[in-house]
């Protein structure tokens, strides 16, 4: 459904996303999904940038929405079905993006050699834990992918992104396995879990 009155949109979705239904209707999920999209796409921020009251302002300002837009998308997560893994990524792909513009900015004038390295050090202390977080997010969402069985259009970038980063498993996108066994054991282990039926294999 196209809104072209966001606001109208944002009631609509806020109703259904704080309905109760039992099971939780996947409308719920994508209620919340389209609010915690609508709370991303509206955010503004002041530029990240020296001098460094101006930039621990901006920075002050960008983690304090990185919190709400956390638990907005992470309502999603709540609510479960493949909303909640698009949820996931498009947390991961804002945390990501957040620490590069950390990582970009730029060095005071003239700064070189120890005073240089420290302001870098200072910048990696803030970009690399949101890195860290943005893919624990994209391995929670592979997890429920598997585990839920749900097959969503995030799932392929996600696993791409892990495999970039190193992650063991999985390994490249692959197509959908559906419920094969192996050696008798579910994919995602049963009532056992994975990593046990995996160590029992």
């Amino acid at each position: 459904v196209h809104f072209k009155d966001d606001a109208r949109a944002k009631e609509i979705f806020r109703k259904v996303a704080t309905l109760n239904t039992k099971p939780l209707s996947p409308f719920v999920g994508y209620a919340r999904y389209r609010l915690a999209e609508f709370l991303e796409k509206d955010a503004r921020f002041p530029e990240l940038k020296l001098p460094e009251a101006n930039l621990k302002v901006a920075l002050e300002k960008r983690l304090a929405f990185f919190d709400n837009l956390n638990k907005a998308y992470r309502e999603t997560v709540s609510a479960g079905g493949p909303w909640a893994i698009s949820a996931l990524y498009r947390l991961a792909k804002w945390t990501v993006k957040f620490a590069d513009e950390v990582d970009q900015i730029a060095a005071p004038e003239g700064a070189k050699g120890s005073q240089l390295k420290q302001f870098k050090d200072t910048l990696l202390s803030v970009s690399k834990p949101l890195r860290t977080q943005a893919l624990s997010a994209l391995k929670l969402a592979y997890q429920k992918a598997v585990e839920a069985q749900v097959f969503s259009h995030d799932i392929p970038e996600v696993v791409d992104i892990l495999a970039d980063n190193g992650v063991d498993e999985p390994v490249r996108a692959q197509g959908p396995a559906g419920s094969y066994r192996v050696f008798g054991i579910p994919m995602d282990g049963g009532s056992a879990g994975r990593e046990q039926a995996i160590e029992s294999v």
